[in-house]
């Protein structure tokens, strides 16, 4: 279905709690950005039902303000949502929601672009929000990996420390590994954590062992 969006939609009333944007009279409504939910990403995500807006249209669907911005940084028209945080939403009550719903666009080609927009407009909220996000793949990561992958996971990690300890004795394995490897503890730990006197060789050893063992480190 066709639905209105983008700064035409900021000024329609919606039903969530937010500002939206209050220069109605300067725009052109007889040329209304109009998207079809079918083909957008967000699909029917946000999409409300107006009887009547201002502009004397009737029986129309329109994206609530949330959405309306959520097509504006899809699209890569920053300058049009600026002021997101602050002026067009302008209630905290709906930041996960926003925070979730533009983490979505993370495999978008403007990814990088969008991550940036949401840093000017939400600062250390968006970027404590992205840093968990990110700690939380890496654990659903680990996660995945079934039983076979786990014993190879592991049988890597500990050719590896033979070969380090072949290579240089001055390092000391700790943490979870140390747990998994010396003390059998049942538990999986991805990491190898170690202490050592003389840290400047580990990067060589490591390109060494991976190209002994064909392993891609990049």
């Amino acid at each position: 279905m066709e639905y209105i969006t983008g700064i035409f939609a900021l000024n329609i009333e919606c039903e969530l709690e937010t500002c939206g944007d209050w220069h109605c009279s300067a725009l052109d409504w007889d040329n209304m950005k109009f998207l079809n939910t079918e083909e957008s990403f967000y699909e029917n995500y946000g999409i409300e039902f107006k009887d009547r807006i201002i502009s004397g249209y009737k029986n129309v669907y329109v994206a609530n303000h949330i959405r309306a911005l959520l097509d504006l940084l899809l699209e890569s028209k920053f300058s049009i949502a600026q002021g997101m945080n602050r002026d067009f939403i302008g209630n905290e009550k709906y930041d996960k929601e926003i925070f979730n719903k533009v983490y979505e666009m993370r495999n978008q080609k403007n990814w990088k672009e969008v991550n940036k927009f949401m840093e000017k407009e939400y600062l250390m909220k968006w970027i404590n929000f992205i840093n968990n996000e990110d700690d939380d793949k890496k654990m659903h990561n680990k996660l995945k990996l079934d039983d076979g992958g786990r014993r190879k996971h592991k049988e890597v990690m500990s050719e590896f420390l033979q070969y380090l300890n072949i290579k240089n004795d001055r390092y000391v394995l700790k943490g979870g590994t140390a747990l998994m490897m010396c003390y059998e503890l049942d538990r999986f730990s991805e990491g190898i954590d170690l202490d050592s006197t003389d840290s400047r060789s580990i990067k060589k050893i490591v390109e060494s062992f991976c190209n002994e063992k064909n392993i891609n480190i990049h």
